[in-house]
């Protein structure tokens, strides 16, 4: 009788383990796909950051060459200058929220769990950096909301010049530096924070990918 329920014993431990195991290949197929969302937005976002940055430079270099005039910056600004400001602000961390809520966290490895836990820290340090920068940005006053452009319905003919002729070009270039400085200095931080953001994350998949192969 003694053995007969060691037996039982056994045989519920090895369904335990086996019902744990499927269950933790499910998470890390979860996790592999939300890192690989992760890394398509993150590779996308610094591509875009990049380029935008190439074009702050080109405005800064065309402004500040010995002939540039205050009418050069307001073509700029009409034609050619995008206010807008992209960036990052949330990750893809449902199946890590899912693990610590359901306390299923300990069917993964430790290593596992302290890369995603360094990972998650990054994350949130990179939003709590970027965003205010970013509010900041957008609060600042945009050169581009005091002059007539490109983008609005007058946007030609003798009226949209008379627009052109009445805007203080002094203040507008005060705030058209101010703006393409904060703009710059938001992508360097972002830049930088996320391509740190995206190796971890590559590697984070390497190492989940390793344990399941090892299975």
């Amino acid at each position: 009788m003694v053995i007969g329920i060691l037996i039982a014993l056994q045989i519920d431990t090895w369904n335990k383990e086996r019902e744990d195991q499927i269950l933790k290949q499910s998470y890390f197929n979860s996790l592999i796909e939300d890192l690989s969302k992760d890394i398509d937005a993150i590779q996308n976002t610094i591509a875009n950051q990049i380029e935008d940055s190439l074009r702050i430079a080109e405005h800064q270099k065309r402004l500040t060459k010995k002939d540039a005039s205050l009418e050069d910056m307001l073509s700029l600004i009409v034609y050619d200058w995008d206010p807008r400001i992209g960036g990052l602000s949330s990750f893809n961390t449902n199946t890590v929220e899912a693990l610590v809520n359901t306390g299923n966290i300990n069917l993964i490895d430790s290593e596992i769990q302290k890369a995603l836990t360094n990972l998650k820290r990054n994350q949130e340090q990179h939003i709590s950096s970027y965003i205010p920068f970013v509010e900041f940005y957008r609060n600042s006053g945009n050169a581009a909301v005091s002059v007539p452009t490109k983008f609005g319905s007058i946007n030609k003919g003798p009226i949209f010049e008379e627009m052109l002729n009445d805007v203080d070009k002094v203040a507008i270039a005060h705030k058209f530096n101010n703006s393409l400085t904060l703009k710059r200095q938001a992508y360097r931080i972002s830049i930088y924070m996320l391509s740190g953001i995206l190796t971890e994350t590559e590697d984070l998949i390497g190492l989940i990918e390793a344990k399941i192969d090892s299975k």
